[in-house]
Order: C-alpha cells, then structure tokens, then sequence
C-alpha cells in the first residue's frame, strides 16, 4: 500500500475516496461539502472521486454540475475526480490507497451498493449512510450519523486524527 500511495503521490496525503456511478442520490455533492470542510483543517486532505456516468441523461447533466462545484472549490487542486469508466483493477488499486472511502448515500429504490462491497473488498474503511441500502453492511462499515456535509467532515476529521480507531475500521472490513 504505502508503494502504491507513494508511486500515486499520495504518500503524505490523507485521502478520502467516494466510487460509484454518478447519480444525485449517492452524496457526491455531500462528498464534496464535507470535503471540503476537512480540507480547511487538514492541509494533507485530498479527495478522490471515481464517479462514472450511469447511462442516463440525468447522470451527464450532474456530471456538469459536479465539475462546476469542483472547479469553484478553494481545495480543487486537491481533488482528483474520474468520470470515465475505468477498469476494474485501476478502480481496486485506487480504493486501496484512500485512507476511507465515503458513501453518503440519501435514500433510494436500489437494493444494495456494488461500489460499497467493491471498496470493502479493498480492504480499507468504509464510511456509511444509515440509508437502508447498506443494512446488511452494519458492522463492517462505519455508519455515519448523518449525510449532512457538516457531520461528515466532522467524521472525516474524527477519524484523521486518530490513526487507531482508523486502522481498527479498517481491520473490520
């Protein structure tokens, strides 16, 4: 891992990950609020978003609002975004470096979270909504309180700042 964060540049970096498709329901524009309410307190912060279009006109019309929101962010250098479908393997190395990966997902008529399982599978933390899609995930994710950008940013500093209870979320997935 710290190979991998290092050949990415991201060895000094605490990195937060969110993966998925692009949809308004699964907190990206959440992901981005709280981020940067981290990155005002903690100059290594640095985001990574592996958000790919899902095949609908709403995912493309929210892909532009998400690179607006990006763009006009004080942190911007400090997020890395991929809208493009990306392989398989990249997308597991790259979930592998985050610090945590983040899903603030509101609720929705899906069933589960393939991304979710797919970034437990990385082996790293995984922070939660108490969305219904993610029941079965209790226990080994870490279930944030709320979606509200505040609270997660809160979380995200929480667990920045103790690298303990970090490494024992992760140990749990």
């Amino acid at each position: 891992r710290a190979a991998l964060r290092r050949a990415l540049g991201l060895d000094e970096a605490f990195v937060v990950g969110h993966f998925g498709f692009l949809r308004p329901h699964k907190g990206t524009i959440e992901t981005l609020d709280a981020f940067e309410g981290l990155a005002a307190q903690v100059p290594a912060a640095t985001l990574l978003l592996l958000c790919s279009e899902y095949p609908a006109p709403e995912s493309a019309s929210f892909r532009r609002l998400c690179e607006l929101r990006i763009a006009a962010s004080p942190f911007r250098a400090r997020i890395h975004a991929s809208f493009d479908h990306l392989p398989v393997e990249e997308i597991g190395l790259l979930l592998q470096a985050c610090d945590v990966t983040l899903f603030p997902y509101r609720a929705s008529l899906e069933s589960s979270s393939a991304a979710a399982r797919f970034a437990l599978a990385a082996g790293r933390p995984v922070v939660v909504s108490e969305s219904e899609i993610f029941e079965e995930l209790r226990g080994a994710a870490i279930v944030a309180k709320s979606t509200a950008p505040g609270d997660l940013a809160e979380l995200l500093l929480r667990l920045w700042a103790d690298p303990g209870a970090l490494q024992e979320a992760g140990r749990a997935t």
